[in-house]
């Protein structure tokens, strides 16, 4: 449904891990890298958005957890 996107909400938490992550990639494999592993986790934002229910349910770790594996990285996300 057009206009229906419901926008990613980024806790406190998630932008400080999202930081630490870039400045880790920075500094092990340098700064295209680093850019590079951000836009695939901007990706996987916007497909959550869309698609809010990708993925496996885990609920057996916690009510609500989802699990996917987009290309070579592991995501998990509590809905």
């Amino acid at each position: 449904m057009a206009g229906s996107k419901r926008p990613a909400i980024w806790s406190p938490e998630a932008v400080a891990d999202l930081d630490a992550i870039w400045n880790y990639y920075v500094r092990v494999a340098g700064r295209n890298t680093a850019d590079k592993i951000g836009r695939e986790i901007g990706k996987t934002v916007s497909f959550l958005e869309d698609y809010p229910f990708g993925g496996r349910s885990r609920a057996e770790v916690r009510p609500g957890l989802r699990h996917w594996l987009p290309g070579r990285m592991s995501y998990s996300i509590a809905l």
